[in-house]
């Protein structure tokens, strides 16, 4: 070891010794020294900022149809439309407002009138400017009773006028707090949509190639060779009130939750929302964040007492509620991606009746079932194998069809159901549709026993549409045909009211109202699962979110391409 040490260094002396090659040395010294400082710098100084370029990926399951706000009913197309349009204002899942093409909102003291000054800056993606013109088409589209727009019911007994080109008057025919968030929608150009007939609004392929305002703009629409849409291009629109980081942003369009995950498996995809639970453990996560969140949305099982009399019945009601195993669901069905309730609010409200789980086991509840069946006059007929009482001289049956959605986590939702009740011995046929069907022929005419289906409320949660006694006939959303004096009179103090601990008095008042009567079981709240690569950064992330499509709300400030720079230059 030492003669090597010896020879290395007789060796760099008799280098050194040579003509010309200590100035050499210097300069690799030197070379090697300026280096390290700089280095130093970029560690200790420099700091990391986000700059223009780069693109993302995204996996999406459905078939667009309506990318409009004025029509936008699936998921698929309100996450599109959600990129490609702006609208005056945006509200985040703390209920929080923040001005987008609106610059400035008045509201009057008895909060009927609302006065809207739009931003000077804001443009379509044509060029031509968006004015007050294009609010008000854009709201008489969607009160329009021919269109049938899905967001026509927030719009009922409000009225809006163009006082100038930069501003709008709303008048509201009654106070409502919530008002603002009506005001989260998309504005489409009256001069593209403004020669066509309403009677072909549905229909125009505008809806599939928009025109909007948002940080991106659809600049190629990817169809394979039965003219299927299978993608979009969208390209950022650097000349507005966004400026997105990314340059483009291509939307892989999936017929099934397999295939999405399979994209995103294969690397070929950097996003994928909504994940479907039962696949999760089957995705490689390297490199990846998992973004749950827990959505304003409520999964029951509704019970028509209009439809089968034994269902009038409320200890029929309270033994079917008792017997099905929510936390089972929760856990089996959705993989723990999935929150437990009994409460007509979703566990995003901070009024909620936060769900308390049960000492009894499954053997307990079935007999204090049984024991309540009994006690009011319901025998179980061994030649018949159900349970029967006579009312009115008639045989009432405990035998119910179950409706639900054909989609396969409700599938075997309902599926569990049926095998809870069958415990008791109360026979359920479960029968599944398309989310159409089954909303024009059972859920329109409630033509239904049982039904397992759900709803979206707003940030904050408002139940005045679903359990409201005037929204029990079509085409209101009080599917249960729950009537209550009381609850409606909680509900529209709600709506009124501004004192908090006056709504949260309420909100009190009415969930104990609500589960005294069991008009349906309350079940859970599935969560949203978003995965996204590592790489994808967000200069102001969007915390957590009220509906799916909020993930994009600052697609803008997504970025994948960075520069270093001295902090100095950030002033």
């Amino acid at each position: 070891m030492l003669e090597l040490v010896n020879k290395t260094r007789n060796a760099i002396t008799s280098y050194i010794n040579q003509p010309g090659k200590k100035t050499t040395l210097a300069i690799l010294v030197g070379g090697v020294l300026i280096l390290s400082f700089f280095t130093m710098v970029q560690d200790r100084y420099l700091i990391s900022i986000p700059k223009e370029g780069g693109s993302m990926s995204e996996a999406l399951v459905g078939t667009p149809r309506f990318t409009n706000p004025v029509l936008a009913r699936s998921q698929i197309d309100k996450d599109i439309t959600e990129l490609v349009y702006g609208s005056l204002l945006t509200v985040d899942a703390t209920g929080s407002i923040k001005n987008e093409l609106a610059e400035n909102i008045t509201i009057s003291e008895d909060k009927k009138e609302y006065i809207i000054v739009l931003r000077p800056d804001i443009f379509f993606h044509d060029g031509e400017a968006i004015e007050a013109s294009d609010v008000v088409f854009t709201i008489n589209r969607i009160q329009d009773t021919i269109i049938q727009s899905p967001e026509r019911s927030k719009w009922f007994g409000v009225e809006v006028q163009e006082l100038s080109s930069t501003e709008l008057l709303f008048t509201l025919d009654k106070a409502y707090p919530l008002f603002l968030q009506n005001l989260e929608l998309g504005i489409i150009p009256e001069h593209i949509w403004g020669e066509v007939a309403v009677e072909e609004f549905p229909f125009s392929a505008k809806n599939i190639n928009p025109v909007g305002s948002g940080a991106f703009e659809i600049t190629n629409v990817v169809r394979n060779t039965d003219d299927v849409i299978t993608g979009y291009t969208l390209t950022a629109f650097r000349d507005s009130i966004y400026n997105p980081y990314l340059d483009t942003i291509e939307l892989h369009i999936t017929k099934t939750p397999e295939e999405q995950v399979d994209l995103y498996t294969r690397n070929i995809v950097d996003a994928a929302a909504g994940i479907d639970p039962s696949l999760i453990n089957s995705i490689t996560l390297e490199k990846t964040s998992i973004r749950n969140h827990v959505l304003p949305r409520v999964f029951s099982l509704f019970y028509n007492q209009e439809k089968d009399t034994a269902l009038s019945y409320k200890e029929v009601r309270t033994v079917l509620d008792s017997l099905i195993d929510k936390e089972a669901i929760t856990q089996e069905v959705f993989n723990g991606y999935a929150r437990t309730i009994n409460s007509p609010l979703p566990p995003t409200s901070p009024y909620t009746t936060l769900y308390e789980s049960s000492d009894s086991t499954q053997e307990e509840k079935i007999e204090s079932a049984r024991t309540l069946l009994t006690k009011n006059s319901w025998k179980f007929s061994e030649d018949k194998k159900v349970w029967t009482k006579k009312i009115n001289d008639k045989d009432v049956d405990l035998a119910f069809t179950l409706y639900a959605p054909n989609s396969d986590d409700l599938i075997l939702t309902a599926n569990r159901i049926r095998n809870d009740l069958a415990q008791l011995q109360i026979p359920v046929t479960v029968l599944y549709q398309d989310i159409e069907s089954l909303t024009q022929d059972v859920i329109r005419p409630r033509a239904y026993e049982l039904l397992l289906f759900g709803y979206v409320t707003d940030i904050p949660a408002d139940l005045y549409p679903f359990w409201h006694s005037s929204g029990r006939i079509d085409p209101g959303l009080n599917i249960a045909e729950y009537v209550n004096i009381t609850s409606d009179k909680e509900l529209e103090t709600i709506r009124t009211e501004t004192s908090e601990e006056k709504i949260a008095s309420s909100y009190e008042r009415l969930q104990k109202e609500i589960s005294a009567d069991v008009p349906a079981s309350f079940l859970f709240t599935p969560e949203f699962i978003y995965l996204q690569r590592d790489h994808i950064l967000q200069d102001q992330p969007s915390g957590s979110l009220a509906f799916p499509e909020d993930r994009f709300r600052n697609a803008e400030s997504w970025y994948v391409e960075t520069e270093n720079i001295l902090p100095n230059f950030l002033k």
